[in-house]
C-alpha cells in the first residue's frame, strides 16, 4: 500500500511538472510502432503489454530514435527489480539514468499503474541545442535487476524550452576541455624559442669577444712595430696603416647592433 501510494505520488509530480513547466509548449507524441524507432538486441514492441510497450529484457538491449527538438521524454512502467538504463542523446554526448533511485519501491509483480518519466529537463535541468538528435536507451542492468526496462511513452519537445534550462554543451565543446595538447604544444615552442635565442645570444658573446680580442691583439702588434721603427724625430717613415676587411667591420658592426638590442 506504502510503496503504491509512493509511486502515485512520483507519477503526480511528473505530470504536474510537465504541466507547470510545458504548458505553452508544443509535445509531439511518437506512437511506439514508428518505424523510426530502431530496436537492438532483445529489445521488442508487445501490444499486449499495459496497453503496448517496447520491452528491453536483457542487457544490452537498446532502443533508438531521432528527433529534431530541445528535449525528449521516456515514459517507464516500473517493473520487480527494473533494470537502469543510460539515457542518452547525440551528437549532444547528453547523459542520464533512466534507473529508479528507490530500488526497494519496486512493486513485487507487474502493475502496469507504477509509472515515471525522464527527460533531460526534469532530470538533470538542462535542454538540448533546438536540432536534430538521436535519444539511445541501453539496458545497463543492475545488481539488484534483472527484471528489463518497459518503455510506454515518447514524447519530445520540438521548440526551445524556456530559458530557465540551460543549454547542454557537450563535454568536447566546454572552456578548457580537448585544449592540452595545444597549450603543451605552445609551452614546448616558447621554451624551445627561449633556448634558441639563448643558444643564438651565446655564439653572438664568443664571437663578438673573440673579434675584439684579434682586434686587440692586431692593435698591440702595430703599436710595437710603431715603437720599434721611430725615427729620431718621433716620426714613422712608410708606416702602413692597418687595415681592416669589409667582411671583418660588417661582423663587427652587426655583433655592436645584436648586443645593443640584448
Amino acid at each position: 500500500m506504502l510503496s503504491s501510494i509512493r509511486h502515485t505520488a512520483h507519477l503526480l509530480f511528473a505530470l504536474s511538472f510537465a504541466t507547470t513547466i510545458f504548458a505553452s509548449e508544443r509535445v509531439v507524441q511518437v506512437p511506439l510502432t514508428d518505424p523510426g524507432i530502431v530496436l537492438g538486441g532483445h529489445t521488442q514492441y508487445n501490444a499486449s503489454l499495459c496497453g503496448g510497450g517496447i520491452s528491453l529484457p536483457t542487457l544490452g538491449d537498446s532502443l533508438a530514435f531521432q528527433f529534431n527538438g530541445s528535449d525528449i521524454q521516456l515514459d517507464f512502467v516500473v517493473l520487480p527489480k527494473e533494470d537502469n538504463g543510460n539515457f542518452t542523446a547525440w551528437p549532444d554526448e547528453a547523459l542520464t539514468s533512466s534507473g529508479d533511485s528507490t530500488p526497494w519501491d519496486h512493486p513485487q509483480s507487474l502493475n502496469c499503474t507504477f509509472r515515471r518519466s525522464t527527460s533531460f529537463s526534469s532530470a538533470a535541468n538542462y535542454q538540448l541545442k533546438q536540432g536534430v538528435h538521436t535519444l539511445n536507451l541501453t539496458n545497463t542492468g543492475a545488481s539488484y535487476g534483472g527484471g528489463g526496462i518497459l518503455v510506454v511513452g515518447i514524447s519530445y519537445f520540438p521548440d526551445p524550452l524556456p530559458s530557465t534550462f540551460d543549454i547542454w554543451v557537450p563535454e568536447s565543446q566546454r572552456p578548457g576541455s580537448g585544449t592540452s595538447i595545444g597549450k603543451g604544444v605552445i609551452l614546448g615552442a616558447t621554451f624551445a624559442s627561449v633556448i634558441g635565442f639563448g643558444l643564438l645570444a651565446s655564439l653572438g658573446e664568443y664571437l663578438h669577444r673573440r673579434y675584439r680580442r684579434n682586434r686587440q691583439a692586431k692593435n698591440a702588434s702595430a703599436e710595437s712595430v710603431e715603437l720599434n721603427n721611430l725615427g729620431s724625430d718621433g716620426t714613422t717613415p712608410n708606416d702602413p696603416k692597418p687595415t681592416v676587411s669589409r667582411s671583418g667591420y660588417r661582423l663587427s658592426r652587426w655583433l655592436d647592433s645584436l648586443f645593443r638590442v640584448v
